[in-house]
């Protein structure tokens, strides 16, 4: 791929070690997601209650114009907005008032979680400039047009994508992803797996992997880009973490760095959910 760039991310909440990454849930999304209950501070009173020292919220944000006539919003107060800068204003905020409120209990870090796509990554871009957020995850929710995170999609992703094509250009997006430099982690790096994977088979899955991972690994570390260990997949259907156990042990054998584990919580109840089973996946494994 052309105009790759070494990842730039200017490490504000970089994990300096294993027992750190276990710390922080990086990957939480209060009400200002369309898809998410409950308000920011019941997630910050729940992180502290598990003896979580730092939260990051993450809410969604997708710059797709392809997608946004489907999820054009944002929950403000209960209330559904389209997308504006005030209302980004707004939650930025309301967590800078909770870090003020809760110091010295919770670290509470505020950040988004992108949907990211080739053409749309300039939007992202401006977006970051703009705002400034002190921590930001990429991920791929969609290919060509079309939703593969979704349950409203799940159906068509089942019918229109087919493994062998599928998973060397979903890699290929999360090399362009990384290759951005605008973002501190890859969010859900397999994240295909949650519908797709489990409708063509997860062996199948592993199979392809096996093939191209390798390559996307050195990629990745060619770039310095991170990754999250994301538990959200324990709570599914899926009973996996994203990665899988057998694709973290690829991306590690090569070289790729978990900088960070996130629940992916939407709701209070879920923060911290999964970490026990991500840190015996990462058991003896020496961080940077």
């Amino acid at each position: 791929m052309d105009n790759k760039q070494p990842h730039k991310g200017d490490k504000r909440h970089k994990m300096k070690n294993k027992n750190d990454i276990f710390e922080c849930d990086c990957h939480v999304h209060p009400d200002y997601s369309i898809d998410a209950r409950g308000r920011a501070e019941e997630f910050v009173k729940e992180a502290i209650r598990k003896g979580i020292k730092r939260i990051c919220f993450t809410t969604h944000i997708d710059l797709d114009p392809i997608l946004s006539v489907y999820d054009p919003y944002i929950r403000v107060r209960g209330r559904l907005y389209r997308l504006a800068d005030e209302y980004i204003i707004a939650y930025k905020n309301e967590l800078i008032n909770l870090k003020k409120i809760y110091e010295g209990r919770i670290e509470v870090i505020w950040g988004f979680e992108f949907s990211y796509g080739l053409h749309f990554e300039q939007k992202i871009r401006d977006f970051v400039e703009k705002f400034r957020p002190e921590f930001t995850i990429g991920s791929i929710h969609a290919l060509d047009g079309i939703e593969i995170t979704s349950s409203r999609f799940k159906d068509l992703a089942r019918r229109i994508f087919e493994a062998n094509s599928f998973i060397p250009k979903y890699y290929d997006m999360i090399v362009s992803l990384a290759a951005s430099g605008i973002f501190d982690v890859v969010g859900h790096i397999d994240g295909y797996k949650k519908y797709l994977g489990l409708h063509w088979g997860i062996s199948r899955c592993e199979e392809l992997e096996a093939e191209f991972l390798p390559q996307i690994a050195a990629e990745l570390k060619a770039l310095s880009m991170p990754i999250e260990l994301n538990t959200a997949g324990l709570r599914r259907e899926l009973k996996s973490t994203y990665p899988s156990e057998t694709a973290l042990k690829i991306l590690l054998e090569h070289g790729v760095r978990v900088a960070t584990v996130g629940s992916d919580a939407h709701s209070p109840e879920q923060v911290g959910e999964g970490f026990d089973i991500a840190e015996e996946l990462l058991k003896g494994v020496i961080y940077d």
